[in-house]
């Protein structure tokens, strides 16, 4: 890649001197096999008002693959003192495992078919790899 067109100020930021492209990709490599692991992004990095910097990633995945009782999930604390979840969780799998009664469960699956006004549009967001709406931009326009 050349750079972008028109637009010199990305070019500079996304290729360096000698002329290799940064993706922003985070990752390792494995020291027994040589294999590179792309972790995140380093502009998904949440760095606290402490100055500790978080991947959201991993976390997230961990979440998402412990149990099959939360659906969505997103880290934020950007500047924060301390990191904040929202997940949302999956009411039929909550009542699959017996931790809603009946009437409960019906009560969430009834506003949970429903939500026909979403306060977070396409226009407001944009689509992150792996983890569905960018958490920044929710951050920044709803909360």
């Amino acid at each position: 890649m050349k750079g972008y067109y028109k637009n010199k100020e990305a070019t500079e930021k996304a290729i360096d001197k000698f002329g290799w492209f940064n993706t922003e990709d985070l990752g390792y490599i494995n020291p027994a096999t040589g294999d590179l692991f792309i972790s995140g992004r380093a502009k998904d990095t949440i760095v606290l008002s402490n100055g500790e910097n978080i991947e959201p990633q991993p976390i997230e995945d961990a979440i998402l693959s412990s149990s099959d009782l939360v659906e969505q999930v997103m880290l934020l604390g950007q500047d924060e003192k301390h990191l904040r979840t929202i997940a949302v969780v999956n009411p039929d799998a909550l009542a699959k495992a017996g931790l809603l009664d009946e009437e409960l469960a019906a009560g969430l699956m009834k506003d949970y078919e429903t939500v026909n006004d979403p306060k977070c549009t396409e226009e407001d967001c944009v689509q992150a790899p792996r983890r569905g709406i960018e958490s920044h931009p929710i951050k920044r326009n709803h909360y």
